[in-house]
């Protein structure tokens, strides 16, 4: 069981440096910035 919780924070771990080198890739090629995009299209919640 504990290896499972191991290997699971492990793939999460690494989907998580991924996911950060793409959204760097994809400012420097688009000049977009996906972190400050706004999802709610300005709306108030």
């Amino acid at each position: 069981m504990i290896n499972w919780i191991k290997n699971l924070l492990i793939k999460l771990n690494e989907r998580r440096k991924k996911n950060i080198k793409f959204r760097k890739e994809f400012k420097e090629k688009t000049g977009v910035d996906l972190n400050d995009i706004d999802i709610s299209g300005g709306q108030p919640n």
